[in-house]
């Protein structure tokens, strides 16, 4: 995070408005928001809407409200995500490197991924493991994009982020997020 509140490409790619976390990766970083002392305990109710870095520690069992909006962040985030890499292609800056962009543990939710798999009932859930691999497929497909609009590709960009590659791989993690929240 930079110290002077501004936000690089790198931190906020996704449109996400919080800086990256402390120690976190650029790139397709979806930006996590920073907890804090004023966070709620387990068992305490908040005092806005939960969000991803809300997830319950691994020995209790998470509540299933930081699952459901953690979900609907990460449908406005990878949305969010291919606005930004169609504004790349018509000249603007990439939201950052095209092998961060392709790393699915680059951005807010995938980290998020990441910390819910400590969390053994929610590991074991086929759901989980279904969004876990449509986020890495997104993931590629977009690197891909990125990889192309880096090497002055930018009309096959298009044509990519337009094609079946990656519109199948955002319809498939779009419908595995929506079976889960259901499922909840």
């Amino acid at each position: 995070m930079t110290t002077s509140g501004a936000r690089t490409p790198v931190e906020d790619s996704h449109g996400s408005g919080s800086p990256a976390a402390a120690g976190g990766v650029g790139g397709a970083a979806l930006c996590v928001s920073g907890g804090g002392p004023d966070r709620p305990r387990p068992g305490q109710v908040a005092a806005s809407r939960p969000d991803m870095n809300d997830a319950a520690p691994a020995d209790l069992p998470p509540d299933t409200s930081i699952l459901r909006a953690g979900i609907e962040d990460a449908l406005a985030d990878h949305n969010a995500m291919k606005q930004r890499l169609r504004n790349a292609t018509r000249g603007g800056l990439l939201p950052g490197p095209a092998l961060a962009i392709s790393s699915e543990d680059t951005c807010r939710f995938g980290r998020w991924l990441q910390r819910l798999k400590q969390l053994p009932a929610i590991a074991r859930s086929p759901h989980f493991r279904a969004v876990v691999t449509a986020h890495g497929a997104l993931h590629r497909a977009a690197g891909h994009v990125a990889r192309l609009i880096e090497d002055g590709q930018r009309d096959r960009a298009t044509e990519e982020l337009d094609g079946e590659a990656y519109r199948g791989a955002a319809g498939v993690l779009i419908a595995e997020l929506e079976a889960w929240q259901r499922s909840l």
